[in-house]
């Protein structure tokens, strides 16, 4: 059973009151219509947008049996409970440009691969993590995967992406789409090319 230990602080969020006006205006006018539809408010539309959680300078870390599964940072966390999910959104602060890291340990609890992006999703009931913006991961035998838009599960260990993604190792490189990749990298493949290139090629 894999434990997890998150520090969160309660959101100071900005209003949005134009963002909403519209809606809210258009809900209170309907609502005004029949006693059954509950009183829709500026505030009630914004509280379903908003965080349930918020805190910075975070570190998350997952175990697996008492041993290492993953280890993130990040600068600003947002969490979210919805009725169909919950969600962590790890980003940068608006004031700093810091990208999320994350490493990623074998079932040996031995360093497997790291992952760094703008930005990261973490479906916690799935186990499912979206990387997104920049993403580079790269693996202790000098393989490096980099993609715009990167999703690993933690049931299967893989790293997948419909999208563009490139395979980089030391004597060659290849680019395509439909990315599947071991999370240690060690296996890798696309499912259509559109290069396959040496260094000398470059």
């Amino acid at each position: 059973m894999s434990k997890v230990k998150v520090k969160y602080r309660l959101p100071g969020a900005p209003p949005f009151l134009l963002l909403f006006t519209a809606t809210a205006f258009i809900a209170l006018t309907l609502s005004a219509c029949t006693d059954e539809l509950p009183t829709v408010t500026v505030a009630s539309l914004q509280s379903e947008q908003d965080a349930d959680q918020e805190s910075w300078g975070v570190v998350l870390n997952i175990s697996e049996n008492g041993l290492p599964r993953l280890h993130l940072t990040a600068s600003h966390v947002l969490k979210y409970e919805r009725p169909d999910s919950t969600f962590m959104l790890l980003q940068s602060t608006e004031t700093d440009s810091v990208r999320v890291v994350v490493h990623i340990f074998s079932t040996d609890g031995d360093s497997s691969a790291v992952v760094v992006a703008d930005r990261i999703y973490y479906y916690e009931k799935e186990g499912r993590f979206v990387a997104q913006g920049e993403v580079v991961v790269t693996s202790s035998q000098d393989l490096r995967i980099e993609s715009e838009h990167l999703v690993w599960t933690e049931e299967d260990r893989k790293i997948r992406t419909a999208g563009f993604a490139t395979i980089i190792w030391p004597n060659r490189t290849m680019a395509g789409y439909g990315l599947e990749a071991n999370e240690d990298l060690s296996e890798a493949s696309l499912a259509r090319f559109t290069g396959n290139f040496f260094p000398e090629d470059k």
